[in-house]
C-alpha cells in the first residue's frame, strides 16, 4: 500500500496493528479511505512544518488514533446528521488526545 499522509502502511504495519487493531479487518479501499480522512483532519489542525522538516512521531500516532476514531464513528448510531445514499454522515471532531499530539501545550507562557 502507498504512503497515506504521514503513515507508510508497509513500514508502519506493526505500529498500525498495535494502535488500531480493527484496521487490519478492513478491506484495502476502506482502510485507505479512513487513513486519508484521518490525515486530512489532522493536517488541517496541525501547525505548518518547514518543507524539509521531519514529521514528528506524535503526528503519525495522532493520524492512527484519528483513523480509529473515524472508523468507530462509522459503526456507531446516535450521532447521524444525514445520509448520502446508504452511508451515514457523522460529525467526528478531533479528540483531545489527537489535538494534544498535534499541538502539545508548552509550559512556557507566551505573550501576544
Amino acid at each position: 500500500m502507498p504512503l497515506i499522509g504521514w503513515i507508510d502502511t508497509d513500514a508502519d504495519a506493526a505500529q498500525l496493528a498495535d494502535l488500531w487493531p480493527d484496521g487490519s479487518q478492513l478491506d484495502e479501499l476502506t482502510y485507505v479511505q479512513v487513513l486519508q480522512a484521518a490525515y486530512d483532519a489532522c493536517a488541517a489542525y496541525a501547525p505548518s512544518l518547514p518543507v524539509d522538516a521531519t514529521v514528528p512521531e506524535g503526528w503519525r500516532v495522532a493520524q492512527i488514533y484519528q483513523a480509529s476514531e473515524v472508523w468507530n464513528a462509522a459503526r456507531r448510531d446516535g450521532d447521524v446528521i444525514g445520509f448520502s445514499d446508504t452511508v451515514a454522515i457523522r460529525v467526528r471532531p478531533l479528540g483531545a488526545t489527537v489535538k494534544a499530539l498535534l499541538r502539545p501545550r508548552s509550559a512556557v507562557p507566551r505573550i501576544g
